[in-house]
């Protein structure tokens, strides 16, 4: 997220004063050099990525909690979160990380409450990974939410300004300005600025 802010500021304000004073073709010779030097820090930094087979549909995943956690919705929340449903080290794939219980979103953390009657099913008890991913999913979801429009602005700010290149044929002064009185009067009101 401070990337794209950090790259979008730049791309507004630095690059068009480029483009704009000094000359336009250089203005793209900088975006290009940026987006090539992007390319390559990826290219590169491909073989670090932890890449994990897909395993079923994550929606799943996340209803089987929303599921359980409603059907669990009238028991008490456990004061140890030891005590929460877990998939044993012996019984679990090494390949999946197991994510350790947090605080926020209390409430499906009864999806992770064993069932004292009869042997668990993902329909009946999720594990406290499997919580926690949904936990994961909603605090994005929340951030993106509330941040959101803020990560827009500077991508959709510049969309329309520069088309082609009207740095050399706008006006950079204003000297008049006509205003409608109302809606209904057709008269313009002039307004005249000192530059």
């Amino acid at each position: 997220m401070f990337n794209s802010v950090i790259g979008g500021a730049f791309g507004m304000t630095f690059v068009v004063y480029v483009s704009t004073v000094k000359n336009w073709w250089k203005g793209f010779l900088i975006s290009l050099v940026s987006v090539t030097l992007g390319f390559i820090f990826f290219a590169f930094g491909k073989p670090f990525f932890r890449l994990q087979q897909p395993a079923g549909s994550p929606l799943t995943r996340i209803f089987q909690v929303i599921v359980v956690a409603t059907n669990n919705g009238k028991q008490q929340l456990l004061e140890n979160s030891e005590e929460l449903y877990e998939i044993s080290e012996k019984e679990c794939d090494s390949s999946q990380p197991k994510l350790a219980h947090t605080k926020q979103f209390r409430c499906l953390d009864k999806a992770a409450i064993h069932p004292k009657t009869g042997e668990p099913t993902p329909w009946t008890v999720c594990t406290v990974t499997q919580v926690e991913e949904v936990k994961v999913v909603m605090r994005t979801t929340t951030r993106l939410g509330v941040r959101g429009p803020y990560l827009a602005i500077p991508s959709l700010a510049p969309q329309g300004v520069y088309i082609g290149n009207p740095s050399r044929t706008s006006r950079r002064t204003v000297k008049e300005i006509k205003v409608r009185h109302s809606l209904h009067d057709p008269d313009l009101i002039k307004l005249s600025l000192p530059y």
